[in-house]
């Protein structure tokens, strides 16, 4: 069985995030953090790659929060464009995704682990071990 975990590193901070999926989802998403009064959630989208690395969009969500209610609502703005954040390689050829909102900027590289392992059962028939 092989696992492959999706990782994004903060550039500035090392701050390391380990990505999550969701059922029928073709994107990995990273928990959501504020910043003042907006929610913001991130995501890989592998279902809108970029064309010429072919490589997952580095997407976002962003909400506030009714003040009654508490209801997250979706923000939505002409002036701030967030989504299809761009991709470049780095001098070490790692993918590198520059996401701003307002003035807030990370600049993130993404990290793929992958893990393998094999799991069975095996049934001797004859013959001898030899170390």
């Amino acid at each position: 069985m092989t696992e492959n975990q999706q990782i994004l590193i903060n550039k500035k901070t090392g701050e390391t995030k380990i990505l999550f999926e969701r059922e029928s989802s073709y994107c990995h998403f990273m928990d959501e953090f504020c910043f003042g009064r907006f929610f913001i959630q991130l995501r890989l989208d592998w279902a809108d790659q970029e064309s010429k690395h072919q490589e997952p969009t580095l997407d976002a969500d962003i909400y506030t929060k009714n003040a009654v209610t508490g209801k997250k609502i979706k923000y939505k703005s002409q002036k701030d464009m967030w989504h299809h954040t761009s991709i470049k390689k780095d001098e070490e050829g790692n993918f590198i995704y520059h996401f701003s909102f307002k003035s807030f900027e990370l600049v993130l590289r993404r990290r793929i682990i992958v893990e393998d392992g094999f799991a069975g059962k095996v049934r001797i028939i004859g013959g001898s071990v030899k170390p």
